[in-house]
């Protein structure tokens, strides 16, 4: 019995030596470490697949920029002094314009290109009696023509031409 006793208080005084205490903390530091590292573990492997790992984006190289602008061959329209506008300015903000193209005529397909398009066609809505579009730009001057049923034509409306192109002033 004595000797049950002794490892008692040998275990008793162990568990309440310094040592213990930092042996202790050192163990439940350790759990908690393992604990974060493999809950990390699954997160990634369950919930965060990243959908873009097959994705490969394009180096230096590889991107191609086209420098040569062809300039279409303009055609301008004789059409009657009647009071028509072919934009209208809006402003949205501070900064940008909603500027509004109309084309008074007859077509199957119209569009409007210039800078601000990146000298893409921007398709254009048929309402009636014109065609329609609105696009929001920042103020300054662009050049811009109407792309009708694949022919450019410049705006019958506009107040200013530069290079066979409508003018147009967006303040």
């Amino acid at each position: 019995m004595k000797q049950s006793t002794n490892k008692e208080n040998k275990i008793n005084a162990f568990i309440n030596s310094k040592k213990s205490a930092n042996f202790w903390l050192i163990l439940i530091l350790l759990d908690v470490l393992l604990i974060l590292f493999f809950g990390y573990l699954i997160y990634k492997s369950v919930f965060a697949t990243d959908v873009y790992d097959n994705i490969k984006l394009p180096t230096k190289e590889e991107i191609v920029v086209e420098e040569t602008i062809v300039e279409p061959e303009v055609k301008k329209i004789e059409v009657k002094q009647e009071v028509k506008q072919s934009i209208i300015v809006k402003k949205t903000n501070a900064k940008t314009r909603q500027v509004i193209f109309k084309y008074w005529g007859e077509a199957r397909e119209v569009a409007v290109v210039g800078g601000f398009t990146m000298r893409k066609p921007w398709p254009m809505k048929y309402k009636g009696d014109y065609w329609e579009t609105a696009i929001v730009i920042y103020p300054g001057t662009y050049r811009y023509l109407f792309i009708v049923d694949g022919e450019t034509l410049a705006d019958p409306y506009a107040k200013i031409y530069e290079d066979g192109k409508s003018v147009m002033v967006i303040k």
